[in-house]
């Protein structure tokens, strides 16, 4: 068969792909009614007198499968009459042209995908351009579908998964926000039904989305900002030094915003009148955070993997050295390398080869491809990296190092850092 020639199949097939490419932009101009006016058409290369002549019952075969083909309404096949020599005049099929988006996503398969989206862009239409919302704004049909099928297109996934019970709930809730955008409530406390931060969560993208294309639509600022209340990040902390504790406590949860008020930035670490820390130690496990003995100035915190960079936030500890604490696998030594870039003044600990070698044994998989270390890698570190590599990866938790070896490395390397030393009993 002729492969020039294309047939009903290749015609569904062109029609398919042709929509998911252009779908958001055709919906942009539904405008007045559930369709748009588009100019396809794909040439259907009818074939040559030779190939006529030599293929007569192929050809023949593809004329009748156009002339029965059953075409959505929107549709149009383009014959024209061909006069070749030994055959005669001959009416072939030459092109497809298709007029209307219904049309293309009926003939892709994808009917149902195109009712869907353009009931909702209705309904967003609807919704989120009523006076209340907008403030007044009188904005045209075009615009404001333009605009929606915007903010559909950047939440494509999300709008198609969404079942009509949470559609619509993501309205109300974009609808909410629009009209109170400095609620300063909790996400959980949204007074919609149904309504919670789980919820919220899982449909996030899709509310970002209508959301700052309804603001968008009615100049108001914001974007996606949901103006609620942020939730708290708390932080485990452990006070090594016993001088430093507030109210005694050695060990607390604080909020990130709490933690950076706890002292003075403008306290020198040196001075004698106002305690500050001179040290800030960053473990990454919480059971060995809690074990970390005591140590004049040094602040423990728990760094929270690749979050890490919040400890370069807080203001005390912005100028203070910084001793990491982390396991010794490949996430381990990428989350130093984040940390450093972060701050200015990190060293590790624990975190070498001869640590890894001493406690080999007790590594366990951790399959990763072999890459170049980060650049910030000391050389020790480096030696680590190729260690952890090792036998398509390993993983030394730094729970498994024998602790009084751990104790005797910490107390060298707060040593080393700010000249900070066990307490004594």
């Amino acid at each position: 068969m002729n492969r020039t020639m294309r047939t009903p199949a290749d015609a569904r097939s062109w029609a398919r792909l042709t929509y998911d490419r252009r779908v958001f932009t055709w919906l942009a101009l539904c405008s007045s009614r559930a369709d748009a006016d588009i100019d396809l058409s794909l040439p259907l290369h009818p074939p040559a007198a030779s190939t006529a002549l030599g293929e007569g019952a192929t050809v023949g075969e593809w004329i009748r499968a156009w002339a029965g083909a059953a075409l959505p309404a929107g549709c149009e096949l383009m014959w024209e009459e061909r006069r070749w020599r030994a055959l005669g005049a001959q009416r072939v099929p030459t092109a497809l042209k298709v007029k209307t988006a219904s049309a293309a996503a009926e003939l892709g398969g994808r009917a149902k995908d195109w009712a869907m989206l353009t009931e909702r862009l209705a309904a967003i239409r609807c919704a989120l351009t009523a006076a209340d919302v907008v403030g007044g704004l009188e904005a045209g049909v075009a615009e404001a579908t333009a605009a929606m099928a915007r903010a559909m297109k950047s939440c494509a996934r999300d709008l198609r998964q969404a079942d009509v019970a949470d559609f619509s709930r993501a309205l109300e809730v974009t609808r909410w926000l629009v009209l109170n955008p400095d609620s300063g409530l909790y996400v959980r406390q949204l007074p919609i039904a149904g309504v919670d931060t789980k919820w919220v969560d899982h449909h996030r993208r899709l509310i970002v989305a209508l959301l700052t294309g309804a603001r968008e639509l009615a100049g108001l600022p914001g974007e996606g900002s949901f103006g609620c209340a942020p939730m708290p990040h708390p932080r485990s902390v452990v006070i090594a030094d016993p001088a430093l504790r507030p109210a005694g406590l050695r060990y607390f949860l604080a909020d990130e915003v709490e933690l950076a008020e706890l002292w003075d930035a403008a306290t020198p670490p040196e001075s004698k009148a106002t305690a500050r820390p001179r040290l800030v130690l960053v473990v990454e496990n919480k059971q060995s955070l809690l074990a970390v003995p005591d140590f004049e100035g040094v602040v423990a915190l728990h760094g929270g993997g690749y979050a890490v960079d919040w400890i370069a936030k807080l203001p005390w500890a912005s100028d203070l050295p910084v001793v990491y604490w982390g396991d010794l696998d490949e996430d381990g030594l990428l989350i130093l390398h984040r940390l450093r870039h972060h701050h200015g003044h990190v060293r590790s600990v624990m975190m070498d080869a001869q640590t890894f070698t001493a406690f080999r044994e007790l590594a366990v998989p951790d399959p990763h491809q072999p890459g170049d270390p980060p650049s910030s890698l000391t050389a020790e570190e480096c030696l680590a990296w190729e260690c952890v590599h090792a036998g398509g990866g390993l993983r030394l938790e730094q729970e498994r190092i024998n602790w009084s070896w751990a104790v005797e490395r910490l107390e060298v390397a707060l040593g080393q850092g700010c000249g900070a030393s066990p307490r004594p009993e």
